[in-house]
C-alpha cells in the first residue's frame, strides 16, 4: 500500500512538472517585436506642383478674306508654313482699281489747282468768301475720293493680317471673287494657350501659397507642358487668366497658360497636362514613398501606437521627389513604418530600430 501511494504521488508530481503556466503558455504565442525603420511625420511648408488635364489652342486665328471683288490673278504663298504678318497672301487684278485711283488722283489734281487758284482771288477780295469755301470743299472731297481709291487699290494684294500658319485656299486662281469672299485661314501657334480648370480653387486659396505672387496675380506659378504620353516640352510658361467665377455645371474655375512655342513642337487641339509648380503648401505633411502600401481596398500606412503597427487609410496629393504628399491619415509627430511592410498586420507588435531620413 505504501509503495503504491508513493508511485502515485511521483505520477502526480512529474505531470504538474510537465505542464507549462497561464504566463509561460502567453509568452510562447506572443511573437517577438518586429524589428523596423520609422519616419516621424513633421507638418510644413512644402512646395508641391500640381497637375491638370488641358487643351492646347491657339492664341490667335483669323479668317483672311478679301476686301475688294475681282479676278484672282495669283496665290503667293505655299499652304500650311508659317507667314509672317503682312506677307502678300493673294492677289486680285487691280487694273479697275489702278484705273479708279488714276481718274480720283485727276480730279483732286483739278480740285487742288482750283483751290490755290480761289485763295489768291479771295485774298484780293475778287471773289466771296462763298466761292472760296465752296472749292475748299471740292479739294476735300476729291482728296477723299483719292484716299479710299488708294486703299480699295492696296487691298488687291491680300496681306496676312497675323503671324502664323496659313491654311489651305478656297478659291483657286482665276476665280471672280466678291469682297468678304474667305480665302484662307492663319492659325497662331507661337505662343499657345493650354486651357486648363482648377477642380477645388476654394481649397487651393486656403491651403496653398504662391512664391511671388497670389492667386489674385499668379506670376510665381510656372508651368511646364507633357503630352499625354508623358513627355515634357522644355519651354516655360505662364498663367494669364483665372476667371473670376465658378463653372456651375462642373463646379470647377477655369484657367489659361501662354506657352511659348517657337519650334512649333505643340499643336493646337492637342490634349495634354499641364505641370504647376511654385506653389507652397501649407501644414503639409509628407512621407517617404516606400511607406506607402497600396491594395485593391485602397492605400494606406502603418503606424507605431503603444508599441504595434496600426494601419491608416491614406490619401495621396502629389508626389514630391521620393516623398509622397498627404491630404490625410497622418498627423503631425506619427512615427510611419517604413520596412518589413509584408510582415505587418494590424496589432503586430514592432520595435524602432533607427528614424529618421
Amino acid at each position: 500500500m505504501k509503495k503504491a501511494l508513493i508511485t502515485l504521488f511521483g505520477l502526480i508530481f512529474l505531470g504538474c512538472e510537465g505542464k507549462p503556466s497561464g504566463a509561460q503558455q502567453n509568452a510562447q504565442q506572443t511573437p517577438p517585436p518586429i524589428p523596423v525603420k520609422t519616419f516621424v511625420a513633421n507638418a510644413g511648408n512644402l512646395p508641391i506642383t500640381l497637375e491638370y488635364p488641358a487643351k492646347l489652342v491657339s492664341s490667335g486665328f483669323v479668317e483672311v478674306r478679301a476686301k475688294v471683288g475681282g479676278a484672282l490673278l495669283s496665290r503667293e504663298y505655299k499652304e500650311g508654313v508659317r507667314v509672317n504678318k503682312d506677307a502678300v497672301l493673294f492677289v486680285i487684278d487691280p487694273a479697275k482699281y489702278e484705273a479708279a485711283k488714276a481718274s480720283a488722283q485727276a480730279a483732286f489734281n483739278q480740285a487742288e489747282r482750283e483751290y490755290k487758284r480761289a485763295q489768291k482771288l479771295f485774298s484780293t477780295n475778287a471773289i466771296s468768301e462763298k466761292d472760296r469755301d465752296a472749292t475748299l470743299a471740292a479739294y476735300e472731297s476729291t482728296k477723299a475720293a483719292l484716299d479710299n481709291a488708294t486703299i480699295d487699290l492696296n487691298y488687291t494684294r491680300v496681306k496676312a493680317p497675323i503671324e502664323g500658319f496659313a491654311g489651305t485656299k478656297t478659291q483657286d486662281e482665276g476665280n471672280l471673287i466678291s469682297a468678304g469672299a474667305l480665302l484662307t485661314t492663319i492659325t497662331k501657334t507661337d505662343p499657345l494657350h493650354a486651357e486648363f480648370s482648377f477642380t477645388n480653387m476654394e481649397k487651393l486659396k486656403t491651403e496653398y501659397t504662391i512664391d511671388g505672387g497670389n492667386w489674385a496675380n499668379p506670376v510665381g506659378i510656372k508651368v511646364l507642358v507633357k503630352s499625354e504620353s508623358g513627355e515634357e516640352y522644355q519651354s516655360e510658361g505662364k498663367i494669364d487668366f483665372i476667371d473670376a467665377s465658378i463653372d456651375a455645371n462642373t463646379g470647377s474655375v477655369k484657367a489659361r497658360a501662354v506657352m511659348p512655342n517657337p519650334n512649333g513642337d505643340l499643336m493646337p487641339g492637342q490634349f495634354a497636362r499641364v505641370v504647376l509648380s511654385g506653389i507652397v503648401k501649407t501644414n503639409a505633411i509628407r512621407i517617404p514613398s516606400e511607406a506607402l502600401t497600396q491594395t485593391p481596398e485602397g492605400k494606406f500606412v502603418y503606424v507605431i501606437e503603444e508599441g504595434k503597427a496600426v494601419q491608416r487609410p491614406v490619401t495621396v496629393e502629389s508626389e514630391n521627389d521620393r516623398f509622397l504628399i498627404l491630404n490625410e491619415g497622418v498627423k503631425d509627430g506619427d512615427q510611419i513604418i517604413l520596412n518589413n511592410l509584408q510582415k505587418l498586420r494590424p496589432g503586430t507588435p514592432v520595435v524602432p530600430q533607427n528614424q529618421g531620413i
